[in-house]
């Protein structure tokens, strides 16, 4: 990603000023370490391309090489360099540096904390003794820097109090190439007085700088001291640090083991806690399905009441409605009952002044022979229709006697002939009696149609009431049953909301019913995993507590084998020092010889 990323950059910043991307850069592979351009000319704006490139690379090892890299382009590739986590080696052979350059390059040495080996050969610096002695200074503080090479670079005899410095305070450079520069004589001894706090360079040339040759064979042999020394000193330093590596592993490893068993303490006692949480968990869940089980048993009571309480409900309303029914059948028949008779009254009514009436005309019809009783009845007659059917019976009476005594009268003259004229007179008589009595009864006749008119129009009055009466009767019955009808279908809509609502409890109650059963299976489901990893969780215990019985034996052995390598590491150190010291009576004996 870094170098895809160095790539576009690169490309980016060629375009920007106007360069053409050199190849190799441009084509530079995805995962290559290594950024190599020798013997391409960069110049100035090439060298600001790179530069600008380098800042998003992450390479560890660059050579630019005989790429004609001036104090600007060097500027600019430090500039990419410096901060660098990655670069080791950094090579910048044969290029056209000035004396300005060795202050970016310091900056770049005091920046790449892991650069190792830096290569400054025919870059013509020249440098002269400030910057010189910038650079010097940071190669000397340097704590990885191992290998500088800086021949051909026209250093002059100014440059040496800078050279000697980074000799004397070096503790990690090793070699360092100085030959054909231009130090001059006196350099000689003022290196070899370096040397002598140095206890590390190993590779120290200094061929073609003027040197006398006494001073060179002298500052070979001290540097071929340091070497055996170096290699004394790398091989006890080798058995100390192998000895710390493998202490520093062994406290690793107990503080791993330590920190294992710590973890796995941790595990177990989560893994008890967790147990409790589940066993609490479990006793909840059977606590919970107890009181599942009493909810269950309290809603099919309470299914059971309120069934109970609806059949009851609709066994009163049954009851009351089939009671109201009858009795309205009852008031309803004993109404029809009495109009029954009532219209049968007035039937009968009708009836029996008709019979008056055909009696009253009976009764006329035999009043020709009642002339005398009716000229007494004649007022009565005329005065009241009450009085005359009171005094019927009277006139039919008196009709009765006057027929006999007409009878008597006719026998008198059957038998009295001589009689005849008073007879005829009072036949006459009788006659005009009898005339004016059939005038009366012409009067009554009219006077009883009169009546009986109005009794016509008085019955049919009391038709037209009683019929009237009878329909609002009717009419008030049919109301009456029309609200007896609604009110059953009141009743009847009001049952069959309390029986939609009784289906509808219970479906709602074995709706509940059937979820609370699939609580109780799920809690039963879940009861039933809790124990399975209730199972689990104790031998997983029971593992965790073989592991760490097993890891408190290692600790042990480890233990045991750390204090055996400890009493080795003493008796090596032991032997260590007795080496070093028939060594440095050697080395003093070598000397007194």
């Amino acid at each position: 990603m870094a170098t895809s990323l160095f790539r576009q950059k690169y490309i980016e910043a060629c375009q920007g000023i106007g360069v053409e991307p050199v190849g190799c850069i441009a084509k530079v592979e995805e995962m290559d370490d290594r950024l190599s351009v020798s013997s391409q000319t960069l110049a100035v704006k090439g060298s600001l391309a790179l530069g600008t490139a380098l800042k998003h690379g992450e390479f560890g090892e660059v050579e630019l090489c005989n790429s004609y890299i001036n104090d600007e382009g060097c500027k600019a590739v430090c500039e990419g360099l410096a901060g660098n986590q990655y670069l080791r080696v950094l090579n910048l052979s044969g290029n056209n540096f000035g004396a300005n350059s060795a202050e970016w390059l310091a900056n770049v040495v005091r920046l790449c904390p892991n650069l190792k080996s830096l290569s400054l050969e025919w870059d013509n610096m020249g440098v002269s003794s400030p910057q010189l002695t910038v650079l010097c200074d940071a190669i000397a503080s340097s704590k990885s820097l191992t290998h500088v090479d800086l021949r051909n670079n026209r250093i002059s005899p100014e440059g040496i109090p800078a050279i000697c410095k980074l000799i004397s305070f070096s503790t990690v450079l090793v070699s360092l190439d100085l030959r054909w520069n231009r130090l001059g004589p006196r350099a000689g001894d003022a290196i070899l007085t370096a040397l002598a706090k140095n206890k590390v360079m190993s590779s120290l040339k200094l061929t073609g700088n003027d040197i006398e040759y006494t001073a060179l064979i002298n500052i070979e042999d001290r540097v071929k001291s340091n070497e055996k020394s170096r290699v004394d000193y790398s091989a006890s330093e080798e058995i100390f640090m192998k000895q710390k590596e493998y202490q520093e592993v062994m406290m690793q490893n107990a503080e791993r083991l330590q920190a294992e068993v710590h973890r796995r303490d941790s595990h177990i006692m989560e893994g008890k806690q967790r147990i409790g949480e589940l066993v609490s968990e479990n006793e909840g869940l059977s606590a919970g399905q107890q009181r599942l089980k009493a909810e269950l048993e309290n809603a099919r009571a309470e299914i059971e009441l309120l069934s109970k309480g609806v059949s009851e409900k609709m066994a009163v309303l049954r009851e009351e409605s089939s009671e109201e029914i009858a009795a309205l059948k009852s008031e309803h028949k004993t109404a029809v009952n009495e109009l029954k008779q009532t219209i049968a009254a007035l039937e009968k009514d009708l009836t029996t002044s008709r019979q008056t009436h055909t009696a009253s005309e009976t009764t006329n019809m035999t009043l020709t022979t009642k002339v005398t009783i009716l000229e007494e009845q004649n007022t009565t007659l005329s005065t009241e229709l009450a009085s005359v059917k009171e005094k019927l019976s009277e006139v039919e009476f008196k009709a009765s006697q006057d027929a006999i005594l007409l009878k008597r009268v006719s026998d008198e003259l059957a038998a009295k002939t001589e009689g005849c004229v008073i007879v005829q007179a009072r036949k006459a008589e009788l006659e005009e009696k009898v005339l004016e009595v059939e005038r009366e009864r012409n009067a009554l006749a009219a006077q009883l149609q009169r009546i009986d008119l109005e009794h016509e129009r008085n019955v049919q009055a009391v038709r037209d009431e009683m019929a009237r009466e009878k329909r609002e009767e009717l009419d008030r019955m049919a109301r009456q049953l029309r609200e007896i009808h609604e009110e059953l279908a009141g009743k009847e809509r009001v049952v069959g909301e309390l029986k939609a609502e009784m289906v509808k409890d219970v479906q709602r109650h074995q709706k509940e019913i059937d979820e609370m059963e699939e609580r109780v299976k799920k809690g039963k489901e879940v009861y039933s995993i809790l124990e399975v990893e209730s199972h689990r969780m104790s031998s997983v215990i029971l593992q965790l507590e073989s592991e760490k019985k097993r890891l408190s034996h290692e600790i042990q052995l480890n233990a045991d084998r750390y204090a055996t390598l400890q009493q080795e590491f003493e008796s090596s150190q032991r032997q260590y020092q007795a080496d070093v010291d028939r060594l440095t009576e050697r080395f003093a004996t070598d000397r007194l010889d």
